[in-house]
């Protein structure tokens, strides 16, 4: 169900999926250089 919804959708959700996607990989990977707080336990 989910699939058929992306694939009707796919011109807008695909670009809104890949660019969230970046987003959350981009994101990750500058928490990763970033220094761990003192007050936060590394995960």
């Amino acid at each position: 169900m989910t699939v058929a919804l992306w694939l009707m959708g796919m011109p807008f959700l695909q670009a809104l999926t890949i660019s969230t996607g970046v987003k959350i990989a981009v994101a990750l990977l500058e928490l990763r250089r970033l220094p761990t707080p003192a007050d936060e336990p590394p995960a």
